[in-house]
C-alpha cells in the first residue's frame, strides 16, 4: 500500500520565484509555475508560465530549482539558480495581446544538469490540473481557491519554497464575467503574486 501524499505536499513544488533584473539594474520578482505541454506518454515540453507584465522590461531573469535525492524526494535546502540572460530571447508570449501570459522552456536546462548528474524536484501542472466546462458549472457561486507565489517576493529562501494563500471566487467560475472566458477571485493579493496557479 503506497502512503498517501497531501496534494499541497506537491503542489508547493510547482511553483518558481522568478527574480527579473532590468537594463539599469533595477530588480523586481514575480510568481511562475512549471507547466507541461504537448504532453504524450512518452514525451512532453516543460516551460515556466507567468504573466507578459512579470517580464516586461527585464533583460535578465532568474530562479531557482530544488535537487533532488536519489530515492526522488526534493533536497530542500539544495537548490540552484537559474540564470536566463538576455530574458526576451527566452521568452514565448501569448500571442493574443490580451492574454497576459508568456512562457519559458525549460527543457534543455532539464537535459544539460541530467548530463551533469544533477536532477531537478518539481511537480509539474499540465493538462489533468486544468478545470474542465463540467466541472465550473458544477461550482457554486462562491468556492474556496488557494494561491501559490511569492507575494512581496516573500518566500522560504532556506528550502526554496513558496507562500500559500486562501480566497474564494467573487464570481461564479462557470460563468463568462462580462463575456470574456474568466472570473474573479477574492484574495489577498501582493505585487510579486503575479503569475501565481490557482487551483
Amino acid at each position: 500500500m503506497s502512503k498517501f501524499i497531501h496534494p499541497m505536499t506537491q503542489l508547493i513544488h510547482s511553483t518558481v520565484r522568478i527574480e527579473c533584473t532590468g537594463a539599469k539594474g533595477e530588480k523586481s520578482s514575480g510568481s511562475g509555475y512549471i507547466y507541461l505541454f504537448c504532453e504524450t506518454e512518452s514525451r512532453a515540453i516543460p516551460c515556466v508560465i507567468t504573466n507578459k507584465h512579470v517580464v516586461q522590461g527585464a533583460v535578465q531573469g532568474t530562479f531557482h530549482l530544488t535537487l533532488r535525492k536519489e530515492d526522488g524526494t526534493p533536497d530542500l535546502g539544495r537548490h540552484e539558480p537559474v540564470v536566463l540572460r538576455d530574458l526576451p530571447r527566452h521568452c514565448i508570449a501569448h500571442p493574443r495581446p490580451a492574454i497576459d501570459l508568456v512562457a519559458f522552456p525549460i527543457g534543455p536546462i532539464l537535459s544539460s544538469a541530467t548530463k551533469d548528474g544533477r536532477s531537478y524536484h518539481f511537480v509539474p501542472l499540465g493538462k489533468a490540473t486544468l478545470a474542465t466546462n463540467e466541472l465550473l458549472d458544477s461550482l457554486p457561486p462562491m468556492e474556496e481557491i488557494v494561491m501559490i507565489g511569492y507575494p512581496n517576493g516573500l518566500w522560504d529562501e532556506l528550502h526554496n519554497l513558496p507562500i500559500i494563500r486562501k480566497g474564494i471566487t467573487a464570481t461564479h467560475p462557470g460563468l463568462r464575467l462580462n463575456g470574456k472566458s474568466e472570473f474573479l477571485i477574492d484574495a489577498a493579493c501582493f505585487p510579486g503574486s503575479s503569475g501565481s496557479p490557482v487551483f
